[in-house]
């Protein structure tokens, strides 16, 4: 299995699992878009096409998982494997996923309020909070039987990934060969 297939199928067994890493959509909103880069034609189109890709590759990896109540069983054993994982690790860390649930509500209410002093402040608290527990969970990640476990899951989703769409191979062939094209280390994580 490929290096994009893993951390592809990774990111999707990671997303169902409760842990809330990524900045909140609530905390992107309203952000500053970055500055235009100058990136040629041939690598924005390379971009473009991996993520059309990899959106793709996770709509048919979310109907699959949908269509199967005994994998998303998996996927949430394998979260709480991971949640337990963190707390032994961070016994902090069950705190700071409930202190970013709350910043999320607060940055809602400033943003309601159109407070950006208080939004930047809840931001920049939560971007703290998530590098710290990326590290953690980063960590949770690299124990063997938290491995072993997500790499029999992986492997039990593509198998029935293929059952429902043929082409799921040739599309994550695709997305290593635009990885490896763009110098791209894989997808980047949900």
């Amino acid at each position: 299995m490929t290096d994009v297939l893993r951390r592809s199928l990774r990111a999707g067994a990671c997303a169902g699992l409760g842990m809330m890493l990524l900045t909140a959509p609530v905390l992107a909103q309203d952000m500053p878009a970055p500055p235009p880069q100058d990136i040629p034609d041939e690598v924005q189109e390379l971009m473009q096409e991996f993520q059309e890709m990899q959106e793709r590759f996770m709509q048919l990896q979310n109907q699959v998982l949908q269509m199967n109540p005994e994998l998303q069983q998996r996927q949430a054993a394998i979260g709480e494997m991971v949640n337990e994982a963190m707390a032994e690790l961070n016994p902090d860390a069950v705190q700071q996923m409930d202190r970013l649930a709350e910043l999320e509500q607060e940055a809602a209410l400033a943003q309601q309020e159109q407070d950006m002093e208080e939004l930047q402040e809840l931001i920049n608290e939560a971007q703290g909070l998530q590098a710290q527990l990326q590290s953690v969970q980063a960590q949770a990640l690299e124990q063997e039987h938290v491995q072993e476990e997500i790499d029999s899951f992986q492997d039990e989703l593509l198998e029935e990934m293929m059952e429902v769409d043929p082409e799921a191979g040739a599309i994550l062939e695709r997305l290593d060969e635009l990885a490896t094209q763009l110098g791209a280390e894989g997808p980047p994580e949900p």
